[in-house]
């Protein structure tokens, strides 16, 4: 089901770049709602967790894809007679050092309206996955140990504070016009992973909801694909 939802979710962003669908905010805000619960439900499970294993299994899933991508990219640019490679190697740097959406916010990019031969416009999510990934084994250790020595609804209370007010944040930056800061701010996308998060500590808590028709997950579960395509 979880693979279904991800190829779903990247067709709806194909179809939104091609100008098929108008949409294509949700899927991205789904990416990150499961890339939040994976990344919690692992850490949270395992009574201690090694820093290096964590970040060398990242470096390995994630960022040496993302460096084989770039490289090659770079690589076919420097071969178009028409591209201008001197054009890129501040943007090749920021993909590569995991900034590339605070990039996008300096350089001015809008999203949504510009139309040039970068092949990088779409690393930001990359960016701030990278930037999650990075702090998130350091935040659970911590919420770990308030969780042992004080409550267990610490976690949970941070998690939901934390995704509420972000989403706020996000909320008042499209309200002012400001929509480059909500769709690049690491900040304002946090709000969906932190979801995630929180969901997973409730698996983990309470246990997974589930539905005991399988008729009726699979009516639940159809639902949820389309809402996907309609919103």
């Amino acid at each position: 089901y979880i693979e279904l939802i991800r190829l779903v979710c990247c067709l709806l962003v194909l179809l939104y770049h091609v100008g098929i669908l108008k949409g294509g905010y949700l899927p991205v805000a789904v990416f990150f709602v499961l890339s939040g619960y994976f990344t919690l439900f692992s850490l949270w499970r395992k009574k201690d967790f090694s820093l290096k294993d964590h970040y060398l299994k990242r470096l390995r899933s994630i960022y040496l894809p993302l460096a084989a991508v770039s490289l090659c990219s770079v690589a076919l640019i420097s071969l178009l007679p028409s591209a201008s490679w001197i054009n890129l190697k501040k943007e090749t740097l920021s993909v590569l050092l995991g900034y590339n959406n605070f990039w996008q916010l300096s350089a001015d990019q809008d999203y949504f309206v510009r139309h040039n031969s970068s092949p990088f416009m779409h690393m930001w999510y990359i960016a701030i996955l990278l930037q999650y990934e990075l702090l998130m084994p350091l935040l659970v250790k911590g919420l770990k140990k308030l969780a042992k020595n004080y409550s267990r609804l610490i976690p949970l209370g941070f998690f939901f504070v934390m995704a509420l007010i972000s989403y706020i944040v996000f909320v008042i930056h499209l309200t002012k016009g400001q929509t480059m800061l909500a769709y690049y701010g690491s900040f304002d996308r946090l709000f969906s992973y932190f979801a995630g998060c929180l969901v997973a500590l409730i698996h983990i808590k309470a246990g997974p909801l589930v539905f005991g028709k399988r008729s009726v997950r699979e009516i639940l579960y159809g639902f949820y694909l389309l809402l996907l395509f309609v919103l």
